[in-house]
């Protein structure tokens, strides 16, 4: 191998081959390879090691579970690295007792995602610490624990402490769609609400406002239109933009003036 490199710009080549057991676990790591080198990070594959960063990647079957008690479990296999440990976070109550639920609760989470880095052990103890749960591959409506980033890992939650678990209904992980993300597929989550809104007078009054009829376009009256339009506004909004800090605009400032010229626009055509 080391001297493929003679065969370069060659009909020939030289592709080294693995045991069938260590192929499968490079084909397990193929996608977060991927992953890692699109976000630029050092990447090397030494047989069925993967290192990102230089640091060894982790291949777990077991991410965390409930314990039966009331208890959320950590379970980590054994590496030539560490030792086997388990971490144990007591809640402050279980999770199922006394709690109405529309679905059953499952007590281990699964997940299609296997792996696990030091990233993610620190993200779950995040999630012990303040007694939160992860719900994806707890529901029946995502039984699986469905990738949420590139088909490939699991890196978007549902979060939920033990008193809001009966509020949730579903939890479904929709197909990717570039109008959500970049790489992430949106979560559906349905929860059960049993709070009323109530409009105040103002909210009312701009509803109202903002449904009256503006007739269609007449272009004869074009001369009533711009002697309908305030000027005062105009100006001041005129002035507002010459005299604005090019370095503080941000998308708020922009939306709230196009928002401005419209209604001056709108309530000139209201008068026709």
């Amino acid at each position: 191998m080391k001297n493929a490199y003679r065969l370069h710009n060659t009909r020939y080549g030289i592709k080294q081959q693995f045991p069938k057991e260590i192929e499968d676990r490079r084909k397990k790591l193929y996608p977060i390879m991927k992953e890692a080198k699109y976000n630029r990070r050092n990447v090397k594959l030494v047989r069925d090691r993967l290192y990102i960063d230089n640091e060894l990647y982790e291949i777990h079957d077991d991410i965390d579970t409930f314990d039966g008690q009331g208890h959320l479990e950590e379970r980590n296999d054994a590496t030539p690295e560490t030792n086997i440990r388990r971490q144990t976070h007591k809640e402050i109550a279980d999770p199922r007792n006394g709690l109405a639920r529309a679905q059953p609760l499952q007590d281990d989470r699964n997940s299609m995602d296997k792996g696990k880095n030091r990233y993610g052990n620190q993200l779950l103890e995040l999630f012990k610490c303040n007694s939160l749960f992860i719900m994806n591959g707890r529901l029946a409506t995502d039984i699986a624990g469905k990738f949420t980033c590139r088909n490939a890992s699991v890196v978007d939650y549902c979060l939920c402490n033990v008193n809001f678990i009966k509020n949730i209904i579903s939890l479904n992980v929709l197909e990717f769609s570039h109008l959500y993300s970049d790489v992430h597929c949106p979560l559906f989550i349905c929860l059960n609400c049993n709070q009323s809104v109530k409009e105040s007078i103002e909210q009312n009054n701009f509803t109202s406002q903002s449904n009256e009829k503006v007739n269609k376009w007449d272009h004869e009256k074009k001369p009533e239109f711009r002697e309908n339009l305030n000027f005062e506004k105009l100006h001041s909004l005129l002035h507002d933009l010459v005299n604005v800090n090019l370095e503080s605009i941000n998308d708020d400032m922009i939306n709230s003036f196009v928002d401005e010229i419209g209604l001056i626009l709108i309530e000139s055509a209201r008068k026709l």
